[in-house]
């Protein structure tokens, strides 16, 4: 009969967890050296102690924090700060950053200097990053300006009154606006506005009007419309904002047949009087 023996292989990731929790000791460590040459610092290594110990603490128990933007500006402060008083501090006392041949003394300043200027050049990348994302999606989203669309095509734009675009089921779309994308006001009940044929936006006549004059694209969705005019206009929203009108047409031909039918019936009772 043949036992199965419990694996003894350990798994890594219990090996680096394991780790990381020691890297709890490292801050309480660093404050016990601190507590033990307090003493003998200066003024200028007392600062150092003081900042070495909040980067020690961020890289041991929130290292992510460092990587955001906010956090990382406060940090930089302090280490400009007592940087800046270090170097004031040496003008008057030459031998304020002097180690002394002490170990942990210079193990100190050359950590702070490196988290000073390693943390100064990451956050100088991420401003550069971000100033490219953003430049970036600015080029990307900016219409070109130049000539827009003619007159013509603009005027030709399905006009629709805003209640009947809410409830005209024929839209594929899953939301419909409630105000308008230019000017950002709500649209009125009985606001007539001009839609996109392509991707079914609307907007303000006056607005999408003055937008259309200089740029060929969709205000909202940047769909490109430079192949619009005043002949390719979708047929079928034309058509549909004005099968309101037909209905209305259909529905008094209806009266009116109707009228007629009722003169008939009432014509031979008349005569028979």
């Amino acid at each position: 009969m043949n036992i199965s023996r419990p694996s003894t292989t350990e798994n890594p990731n219990s090996k680096l967890k394991y780790l990381y929790k020691l890297c709890y000791l490292i801050p309480f460590i660093h404050i016990a050296l601190v507590v033990l040459f307090w003493k003998e610092a200066t003024d200028c290594y007392a600062r150092i102690f003081i900042i070495n110990i909040v980067i020690v603490s961020f890289l041991c128990f929130s290292p992510i924090s460092l990587l955001q933007f906010d956090y990382l500006t406060v940090v930089l402060f302090f280490l400009w700060i007592f940087k800046n008083s270090n170097s004031e501090t040496v003008k008057t006392n030459a031998a304020c950053l002097d180690t002394n041949n002490n170990l942990f003394f210079n193990f100190s300043f050359k950590f702070f200097t490196v988290a000073i200027w390693g943390l100064t050049a990451f956050m100088i990348l991420l401003v550069i990053i971000l100033m490219v994302t953003l430049t970036k999606d600015f080029i990307l989203q900016t219409p070109h300006e130049g000539p827009g669309l003619a007159d013509d095509a603009i005027n030709n734009l399905p006009l629709v009154k805003f209640q009947d675009y809410m409830h005209d089921n024929s839209i594929q779309r899953t939301k419909k606006e409630e105000e308008c994308p230019i000017c950002l006001e709500s649209f009125e009940t009985d606001d007539e506005l001009r839609m996109i044929p392509n991707c079914e936006h609307i907007y303000h006549a006056d607005c999408i009007k003055t937008w259309l004059q200089a740029n060929t694209v969709c205000p909202y969705c940047r769909g490109d419309l430079s192949n619009i005019n005043s002949t390719t206009i979708n047929k079928r929203h034309r058509s549909t904002f004005a099968t309101n009108i037909l209905n209305q047409i259909q529905e008094m031909s209806l009266i009116s047949d109707l009228e007629n039918q009722n003169g008939q019936n009432q014509q031979p009772l008349l005569n028979r009087r």
